[in-house]
C-alpha cells in the first residue's frame, strides 16, 4: 500500500484530428474528390520512487521521463465515373492516388540515487547516479496509385477488375513497389425467369474472385544498414566512451510480402429461410516472403546471424474490391 501512496506515476496523452474534403462535378457522371487528414499525438510519462521505500533500497530511490511525440498524414484525390448507357450497361470507374506519412520521436531518461526525495522526476540531474539516456525517432511514406472499373449488364452479369501500385519506403531501393490486381465475377440468378419459377429465393448469386494482397508492416529501416553500441572504454584514462560497430548490411531487394486468395461463392437466401444461406469456398497461396536479414559475417567461434527469409506479420494493403 505505501508504495502505491508514495509513487509518482503520472501519464499525459494528447491526440489532434482534422480533416477536410472536397468534391467537384466535372460532367454528368463524372466527379473529383480530394481530401486530406492529420493526427497528432503527444505521451508524456513521469515516475519517482522515493528512497525511503523497501523496493527501492538497492538503488536508492529512481525515477524517469519519457516522451514520446509524432504524427500522421494521408491525402487522397479520386476520380470518379458513374453512367449507366443505353439502360443494360452499368458502368463504374475510378482512378486515383493516395499518400501517406508518419514521423515520431521518442525520449527516455532515468536516473537512480536520489539523496533528496522533494525534487523528485522534475530534477533528474540531482541524482548521483544517472544512467544513459536513450532517443529514437521512426519516420516511413506510402504512395499509392489506384484503379477500378465496375460493370454490370442487364442487372445479372457483374464484373470488377481492380489494380494498385503501392511504393513503401520501408523496402530496399530495388523493390519499393509493388502491384496488387484483383478482379471478380458474378451473375443475379435470381432476375433469371427459371429461377423465379421456383418462388424460393429472395435471392440468389454466385461469384468468383481472385485478388493478391501485400503486406508493409515492417521496420521503417529494415533495408538498411544499421550500427549500434559495443564495450565501454577509457579514454586518457578518465574519459569513457562506447563505440559503436556495424549491425547489418544494406538489403536492396527487400520486397513487399503477398498472398494471394481465389473465392468462389454460392449466396441463397430461401424465401422459407428469411436470411441468406451463404457457401463459400476460398483457397489462399502461402504469402510470399520478404528477404528480411542480412547480417554482418562473425568468427566462426561466435554465434552466426545467417541471412534468412522471413514473412512480415500485420495489417495488409489490397485492392479496393466492393461486393459484386
Amino acid at each position: 500500500m505505501a508504495d502505491a501512496l508514495e509513487t509518482d506515476n503520472i501519464s499525459h496523452n494528447a491526440r489532434v484530428i482534422a480533416n477536410t474534403y472536397g468534391t467537384l462535378t466535372l460532367a454528368e457522371g463524372l466527379n473529383l474528390k480530394a481530401s486530406a487528414g492529420i493526427a497528432g499525438f503527444s505521451v508524456k510519462e513521469h515516475r519517482f520512487v522515493p528512497n525511503y521505500l523497501k523496493r527501492t533500497e538497492p538503488n536508492n530511490g529512481d525515477a524517469v521521463v519519457a516522451t514520446v511525440t509524432g504524427y500522421t498524414w494521408l491525402t487522397e484525390f479520386t476520380l470518379n465515373y458513374d453512367r449507366t448507357i443505353a439502360k443494360r450497361h452499368a458502368v463504374n470507374a475510378l482512378v486515383g492516388s493516395s499518400f501517406q506519412g508518419f514521423s515520431s520521436e521518442r525520449l527516455f531518461a532515468f536516473a537512480l540515487d536520489f539523496p533528496d526525495n522533494r525534487t523528485g522526476w522534475h530534477n533528474l540531474g540531482s541524482a548521483l547516479n544517472p544512467q544513459p539516456a536513450a532517443t529514437g525517432e521512426l519516420t516511413w511514406g506510402i504512395v499509392s496509385y489506384l484503379g477500378r472499373v465496375n460493370y454490370t449488364f442487364d442487372n445479372k452479369f457483374l464484373l470488377t477488375l481492380t489494380g494498385r501500385v503501392d511504393g513503401a519506403s520501408k523496402f530496399g531501393a530495388n523493390n519499393k513497389y509493388g502491384f496488387f490486381p484483383s478482379g471478380s465475377i458474378a451473375w443475379k440468378l435470381h432476375e433469371e425467369d427459371f429461377i423465379k419459377d421456383l418462388g424460393l429465393f429472395y435471392s440468389l448469386k454466385t461469384r468468383l474472385s481472385y485478388g493478391v494482397i501485400g503486406n508493409q508492416e515492417i521496420s521503417p529501416y529494415a533495408s538498411l544498414a544499421t550500427v549500434g553500441p559495443v564495450g565501454q572504454g577509457v579514454f586518457n584514462n578518465t574519459e569513457p566512451y562506447i563505440g559503436q560497430e556495424p549491425l547489418r548490411y544494406p538489403n536492396p531487394d527487400l520486397k513487399w510480402e503477398r498472398t494471394s486468395q481465389a473465392t468462389s461463392a454460392l449466396m441463397p437466401n430461401l424465401r422459407a429461410a428469411g436470411s441468406a444461406l451463404p457457401s463459400t469456398f476460398t483457397k489462399n497461396r502461402p504469402p510470399t516472403c520478404c528477404f528480411s536479414r542480412r547480417c554482418l559475417p562473425r568468427p566462426a567461434s561466435a554465434a552466426t546471424c545467417p541471412t534468412s527469409a522471413a514473412c512480415a506479420t500485420g495489417a495488409s494493403r489490397q485492392p479496393s474490391l466492393p461486393a459484386t
